[in-house]
């Protein structure tokens, strides 16, 4: 009776029936051979009064199956849009159970690990990962089902060849409605060049450092206030100072007196503010002897830092002191 239109019509037919029965053939409906026909008309009545609770029983049925419609409609757009933006997302995206079995994957990720779609839904997850990196994937897993919202780390999966593939994955647990875990939805993006490109960096940083450490010259950096910044080991060679003495000094207080700008504003000698500078003075050393050093440095616009190296000279400036004394 949640239709008006049926419950309408079998109140009629209930109510008429009686009322006909009643005047016609009351032993049918009343147990006796005559009634009165007040009789039918209080059997009409009770009709009536149950019809009071079936329409309260209607509207509120009515009510109930409008709610679920409009949330069935809220989920089912609420899963078409999930659905478009799982199958068109520019990175890799899963669903994947809680025995770590792909169970839906987008096109994304099907590129990113060069299988079929329908190859990687016969899968687990640890059938692709590198085994090296299976335990940390177990340990996110572990923390996701022990309260984590989520968790994301850097993993490599195997492709179809073989072949490594590093990968910056996120991953959350999905409950069910009654908050039990159902499965994970995981996040997977291809970080390969990222990390080729890092292991460059960090290879170049690793053979300059070499260069730095193993170089006889003072090779250092130093902002546009003449401050270093940077200073390999050779200067304690140089000025007896240790790098850690000298990051942050300015290097014009190391200078010999007499080989000082003659400005008070320091930003006026060439030395600090050109760009290419190839120049000799002398500097004084920790034990307070001199030391006559070469400069060469190149200035960067981009980084507003002098990258230097300074070569000791001494002797060759003594040579050459000599060797004009000796020809006058």
């Amino acid at each position: 009776y949640r239709d008006w239109r049926v419950l309408i019509p079998a109140t009629l037919v209930v109510a008429l029936d009686h009322f006909l029965r009643g005047i016609y053939w009351p032993y049918s409906v009343y147990g006796v051979l005559t009634a009165s026909p007040l009789r039918s008309i209080e059997h009409a009545g009770w009709v009536v009064f149950e019809d009071v609770f079936l329409v309260i029983s209607c509207l509120r049925s009515v009510r109930e199956m409008r709610f679920i419609a409009n949330r069935t409609a809220q989920l089912e757009a609420s899963e078409s849009n999930f659905r478009q933006i799982f199958e068109e997302a520019p990175i890799g995206m899963a669903v994947v159970d809680l025995n770590h079995r792909f169970v839906q994957v987008n096109r994304s990720l099907s590129r990113i690990l060069d299988y079929p779609i329908e190859e990687l839904t016969q899968k687990s997850t640890h059938q692709l990962t590198d085994p090296e990196d299976i335990a940390i994937d177990r340990q996110n897993s572990s923390d996701l089902l022990n309260g984590a919202r989520h968790c994301s780390f850097e993993k490599r999966y195997l492709r179809k060849d073989s072949e490594p593939v590093w990968t910056s994955l996120t991953a959350c647990l999905i409950h069910d409605d009654e908050g039990n875990p159902h499965h994970y939805v995981t996040m997977v993006e291809d970080i390969s060049e990222r990390k080729r490109a890092k292991e460059a960096l960090e290879a170049a940083l690793h053979a300059n450092q070499l260069i730095m450490d193993n170089s006889q010259d003072v090779i250092c950096t130093i902002d546009g206030e003449g401050r270093f910044l940077t200073v390999n080991a050779a200067c304690e060679n140089l000025w007896g100072y240790t790098p850690a003495e000298l990051i942050g000094r300015r290097y014009i207080e190391l200078v010999h007196p007499d080989d000082r700008p003659r400005t008070s504003e320091a930003d006026n000698d060439t030395r600090i503010s050109g760009k290419i500078t190839n120049f000799v003075n002398r500097y004084i050393q920790k034990d307070g002897t001199y030391v006559d050093v070469l400069w060469s440095a190149y200035w960067s616009d981009a980084d507003n830092t002098f990258f230097c190296v300074a070569h000791d000279v001494t002797e060759r400036q003594r040579n050459e002191k000599a060797l004009r004394e000796a020809k006058d």
